[in-house]
């Protein structure tokens, strides 16, 4: 069995704006219980992205904008938060 992974190491791959949701939330075990999901979904998260499917919800939760939590060209076509308000 290999030792777990330590917070920095985790975070490494993890985008801007999923690093300061980790800090405001207070760790992946927090940020997890707020998003309703296992904590290893958030670790995965941090490793290789926030699904489509669900950086809506953490940019609500967080307030900070889908650009940062996932930096894709997809936003050209899903608009910003910053363009609705």
């Amino acid at each position: 069995m290999s030792p777990p992974c330590r917070p920095e190491q985790t975070l490494a791959k993890a985008s801007p704006g999923f690093k300061k949701a980790y800090e405001m939330a207070g760790g992946f075990e927090a940020l997890a219980a707020r998003l309703g999901t296992h904590v290893n979904t958030i670790r995965y998260w941090a490793h290789k992205g926030v699904p489509l499917n669900r950086v809506l919800e953490l940019e609500r939760l967080t307030g900070i904008p889908r650009e940062e939590l996932r930096p894709d060209p997809i936003w050209h076509v899903a608009p910003s938060s910053k363009a609705q308000r």
